[in-house]
């Protein structure tokens, strides 16, 4: 698979699962997000540096225009999170979850994710990344699908082994960790026939 010119792709709109809406971010989920941010310093600072660039509403929707310019480009598809409550536009908003092409000519994309403090242990976070797989194998003809994390960080470890990821490697002292020192990194995938199988 050859993709030549990927923004002539579909944009990601709206994804609806039973329990989540997944969509890209909008300038109106600044505060939101913020208030999330604020919730999870520590809870996701353990693992990831960029909630301490979060000083205030405003870096929020500094992120939001760089990820709305990144999406309209097909570079990132970072989506909110929201928690469906029978409400047309979802209740609260519960994380994030991302998509980033590494190799369009392949069908090779990473995805991430997190989830607020308090809304941790709940299935939220499983069921958005299964929406966005299926998108990435359905729309954009995914052949890999990867997901990385620390090797200490075992609920995202999990959610990837719910998803029916496969354990590639553990990269030893391979990133460092918020302190600087080395850390090992677990890498899992998921492949378009395994994702079939399914």
């Amino acid at each position: 698979m050859f993709i030549e010119h990927p923004t002539s792709l579909p944009l990601l709109d709206e994804l609806r699962g039973e329990r989540v809406l997944v969509r890209p971010y909008r300038s109106v989920d600044a505060e939101a997000l913020y208030a999330a941010v604020e919730e999870s310093r520590e809870h996701v600072g353990r693992w990831l540096a960029w909630p301490q660039s979060y000083s205030s509403v405003h870096d929020a929707h500094l992120s939001i225009a760089r990820w709305k310019m990144r999406h309209f480009l097909r570079e990132d598809f970072t989506c909110c999170i929201y928690a469906l409550d029978g409400t047309e536009h979802g209740g609260q908003f519960v994380g994030s979850c991302s998509l980033r092409p590494v190799e369009w000519s392949i069908g090779y994309f990473a995805l991430g994710y997190w989830v607020r403090a308090s809304a941790s242990g709940r299935g939220y976070v499983t069921e958005a990344a299964r929406l966005l797989i299926a998108w990435a194998f359905q729309q954009y003809q995914a052949q890999r699908v990867e997901i990385t994390c620390d090797e200490r960080n075992l609920a995202s470890a999990a959610v990837a082994r719910r998803l029916g990821f496969v354990q590639e490697a553990c990269l030893r002292n391979s990133r460092p960790t918020m302190t600087g020192q080395p850390r090992n990194t677990l890498v899992f995938s998921l492949l378009r026939d395994e994702h079939n199988a399914e």
